[in-house]
């Protein structure tokens, strides 16, 4: 448009930033890349007011269109939806993109939060017990062992709801793998074939 200059961002930031902005003072929260489809989460602290996307229950499935995510993402994701649920950070009303109406509840971000946490550790155990990725996937079906999250998924019907789940138990699968992979290679490096021998001076 004319009179408009596109220019790249003066301010970058990760994960958190604070805005004073006098009568007003905002609170920013990244999501960082492959988890949500929200990249930013605005809190304005006077008004106890949170402004952002799919307000937690938008997306359950990391996003593979520009990133990949690793289990760091995850985990971080994890720990903001805590941060959002925690008592002392004050939400009175939420307000989602593209919606057409006002959100009180936090239950989006309890159930986000929960669904990935479970899923990690679910994995996770299953690695360690030895079962291979088709056992674990039919143990942890959606309809069989994860029922109680069918109503927080955005898709109504249940074969496209349990292939998501399938694809996030996928994903998490392989990241889980990968990170045991490393730290078996990091150990072996690290361990000492016998001690050093002495000799006297």
């Amino acid at each position: 448009m004319a009179g408009f200059e596109v220019r790249n961002p003066t301010i970058t930031f990760r994960d958190r930033y604070a805005l004073d902005l006098g009568d007003a003072h905002l609170r920013l929260t990244d999501w960082g890349p492959g988890i949500h489809h929200s990249a930013l989460f605005v809190h304005v602290v006077q008004d106890n007011l949170l402004v952002g996307m799919g307000m937690g229950g938008g997306r359950w499935i990391p996003g593979f269109v520009d990133h990949k995510p690793s289990l760091e993402d995850i985990r971080r994701a994890i720990s903001i939806y805590e941060r959002l649920c925690d008592e002392n950070f004050p939400i009175d009303v939420m307000i989602g993109i593209h919606k057409p109406y006002l959100n009180r509840s936090r239950q989006g971000f309890q159930q986000s939060g929960l669904y990935f946490q479970t899923l990690l550790d679910d994995l996770t155990q299953a690695q360690q017990d030895g079962l291979s990725l088709e056992q674990a996937k039919a143990e942890f079906s959606l309809n069989k062992q994860h029922a109680h999250f069918c109503s927080y998924f955005t898709l109504p019907e249940p074969e496209r709801r349990e292939k998501q789940h399938q694809e996030t138990m996928n994903t998490i699968w392989e990241l889980l793998r990968k990170e045991g992979l490393t730290a078996r290679v990091a150990g072996t490096s690290n361990k000492q074939v016998g001690p050093e021998r002495q000799t006297a001076p």
